[in-house]
């Protein structure tokens, strides 16, 4: 929770000093919370009236963004308004956060400096007691292609010493030892998740969807790239930075050995690139066209394995179902494995698992089992979170109210006014800030206190401190009520104290049992090995073969027909030989055979230029690139609209165009003069033109759609008529789409 309430706060600081928000995105919800004079806090009631208004709304909140504003009247202190104002923006965005919203999603929107005091007719305005949420529909702005994503490789290290990571790619990520600091400058300690992320090729691009054009002295240029990646580190979900002293050494192999080549990194802000350094020659004027031959591709996997016939014919997405299922018929009839005894096999291997599951149980509950349950319950149990809001009683002034979350006792405890002595600690400008532990409170003898609070960076004492109720409350009453809530909170102290001393051991523990946990998981997946596997792949089988079967071998089990399977091979063998002569099927099987040999050429030109590794060093974690910049190649410009195959109009946000001779793509969306409406695209190369609408629905115009195109002169009208791309398998899928 304490993370929680720092991101957020975090958020407060960074961005109440922006100007108003200026969104043309679509509101589709507001959430307001009025609150008494001096309150900043969500009753269980207001947030169950949140929660069922959020209902109403896409359970994935990613595609939305949000504002918060928050407002005080004019009574009181101006310093005083401006800590209830933090106060309640804090508490609509932990509020939110819980939800499943990102603090990446907010925008806080300042409350003008006027507004928090009126000194010439300071009034009560409870209409100005508030916080709003308003909830929009962002735009959108990425390519989201068949439901595919690029996925982060992630590396946990030690912030405290030197480390060398590898990515599959081969790239050597090299981190000084204190690398990372926070936002404000302070050093890291522990563990630290490093996100990796490399582009390769246009699929990468695609789904990245990461700017691919350049701008230098008023001209534009398209990318053709050997490699860009991305790099961001953060701690227990918060961002971290690299020191600006400090810098991380990487060893990249680039997709080509390409001329002209120069190291870019992204402005995140402006998302533009700027150019670090240069990394190859320069190729002289007039020879700047796309040529590379060694299109950017990560290796096709292509398995050696002989006896897996599951790695060596799986299901292809390129063709219907029909042609996979008879080509993994033929493999399988023509295999002497008999399938059956993996049957058996896999029932043996489950009564293995059961019985190591029983034994690692009992080793975790003689070992660990009590002490472990124990320390749970003190971590969870007693790690109280404390609250301080800024208050201010009628008599006595500005002061503060401890709330106290998850327990009982805070009915009580949040009905206390405290008014420090004038000088105290108190009066720091971020004492709101920090988050407060109680160490003790002790009762003088005039019926005043003094309050111990600790924190991560140390404690302090307030002295002299007076308590005051709310007027709600009998004066009569005082003495006890006070006492009473002295004591609960001195309570909870020591047991968190207590809770604390647990901690080393139940970390301890924890570890150890982690341990235990992971060696079952290992064995648990060395014996789910090929066993297995194979009773899964043979089930699959079955169940799609099923649709063929005559009257007799539908009467069996599973298990009998896999039996008769392998004493009938021949007989199956023939069945599926038979369903060969399919028109679709010999389509299917003609492109099945280009795919394989484009896979072997792409892998020896991946292989050719392997061995090309370019030492980097970045000063700062963000987006970088290793790219040339080039024209098209004898472009021409196209006005264009769009529909569908059945002749409704569709009104793409912005398009990318795919070039056959560039390793990248180009990307039309208003800027600069074009757009999906207005775009270019060199006729001599292979091309292929991706659509997103509004709804982020993407649609394709296929190389050979723009083969077929008649038209004269550098400038033509067309209609575009598109195909829209439903859920594909993997990455691999939309690459063949595109090629």
């Amino acid at each position: 929770m304490k993370v929680l309430f720092k991101l957020c706060f975090a958020i407060v600081l960074s961005l109440t000093v922006s100007g108003q928000a200026q969104t043309k995105n679509q509101l589709v919800k507001e959430l307001r919370i009025d609150f008494s004079n001096g309150s900043a806090e969500f009753s269980p009631n207001k947030k169950l009236v949140l929660q069922n208004s959020l209902k109403e709304l896409n359970n994935d909140y990613s595609s939305y963004k949000v504002e918060i504003c928050a407002q005080t009247d004019p009574l009181g202190d101006v310093y005083v308004n401006q800590q209830v104002w933090k106060a309640r923006i804090q508490s609509m965005s932990s509020f939110l956060v819980q939800q499943g919203f990102t603090v990446n999603q907010f925008q806080v929107i300042p409350q003008n400096q006027k507004e928090l005091i009126d000194v010439a007719a300071p009034k009560e305005d409870a209409s100005k007691r508030n916080v709003v949420a308003r909830i929009y529909k962002s735009s959108t702005t990425k390519g989201v292609v068949g439901g595919l994503s690029i996925e982060a490789k992630h590396f946990e290290v030690d912030a405290e010493k030197e480390q060398t990571v590898v990515s599959t790619s081969g790239t050597k990520i090299t981190i000084p030892k204190n690398a990372f600091v926070d936002k404000k400058g302070r050093p890291i300690v522990g563990k630290v998740d490093l996100h990796f992320v490399e582009y390769r090729r246009p699929v990468d691009f695609i789904l990245g969807g990461l700017p691919m054009d350049y701008h230098h002295n008023g001209e534009h240029y398209d990318f053709n790239s050997a490699g860009m990646f991305k790099i961001t580190a953060q701690q227990k979900g918060t961002e971290v930075y690299l020191d600006p002293s400090k810098s991380i050494d990487m060893d990249f192999p680039l997709t080509a050995d390409l001329p002209d080549l120069n190291f870019y990194q992204l402005d995140t802000v402006s998302k533009k690139w700027k150019e670090i350094s240069k990394l190859t020659k320069e190729i002289p004027k007039g020879e700047q066209t796309f040529n590379n031959p060694n299109l950017l591709s990560e290796p096709f996997t292509s398995s050696n394995d002989k006896d897996s016939i599951v790695s060596s014919y799986k299901v292809m997405t390129i063709c219907d179902s029909v042609f996979s299922h008879i080509k993994l018929g033929i493999a399988i009839a023509n295999d002497t494995t008999h399938y059956h005894q993996y049957y058996y096999y896999a029932d043996k291997q489950t009564m293995r698992l059961y019985n190591k599951e029983i034994q690692m149980n009992n080793i975790k509950i003689k070992k660990f089992g009590k002490k472990a349950d124990f320390y749970q319950t003190l971590e969870e149990g007693y790690q109280a979170q404390y609250t301080f809001s800024p208050a201010v009683s009628n008599t006595e002034g500005q002061g503060f109210k401890i709330t106290l979350e998850k327990s009982p006792a805070n009915v009580k405890i949040s009905k206390i006014i405290w008014i420090p002595e004038a000088g105290s600690a108190f009066s720091n400008t971020d004492f709101y800030n920090r988050h407060w532990s109680i160490d003790q409170i002790v009762a003088k003898a005039d019926k005043s206190y003094n309050i111990v609070l600790n924190d991560s960076l140390g404690k302090i004492e307030l002295k002299n401190v007076k308590a005051f109720l709310e007027s709600s409350e009998s004066a009569k009453n005082r003495d006890y009520f006070l006492k009473y809530t002295v004591a609960t909170l001195n309570a909870l102290a020591v047991k968190k104290k207590n809770a604390d001393k647990g901690l080393h051991t139940n970390l301890t523990i924890k570890n150890n049992v982690d341990k235990i946990n992971a060696n079952y998981k290992k064995y648990k997946l060395d014996v789910k090995g090929k066993e297995l596997q194979m009773k899964c792949f043979i089930s699959d089988f079955w169940k799609i073969e099923k649709a063929y079967m005559p009257a007799e071998e539908l009467a069996m089990s599973e298990e009998e027909w896999v039996a008769y399977f392998d004493t009938h091979k021949k007989e199956l063998m023939d069945r599926f030989v038979a369903k060969k002569g399919c028109p679709e099927y010999e389509k299917c099987d003609k492109v099945d055979k280009e795919i394989l040999i484009k896979r072997k050429d792409m892998n020896q030109a991946v292989n050719a230029s392997a061995a090309v590794v370019k030492k980097l060093s970045i000063s700062a974690l963000g987006v970088y690139n290793c790219d040339q910049i080039r024209r098209l190649e004898n472009p021409v410009e196209v006005i264009a609209s769009y529909s569908d195959e059945k002749g409704g109009v569709i009104e793409p946000v912005f398009i990318y165009v795919v070039d056959s001779r560039l390793n990248g793509i180009l990307r039309y969306d208003g800027h600069y003069g074009y757009s999906p409406y207005r775009f270019a695209y060199s006729p001599t190369a292979k091309t292929v033109l991706l659509a997103f609408d509004k709804k982020g629905e993407a649609y394709i115009y296929n190389a050979k759609q723009f083969e077929a195109l008649k038209f004269e002169g550098s400038k033509f009208k067309h209609n575009f008529s598109l195909t829209k791309i439903g859920m594909l398998e993997d990455q691999e899928a939309l690459s063949a789409l595109i090629n």
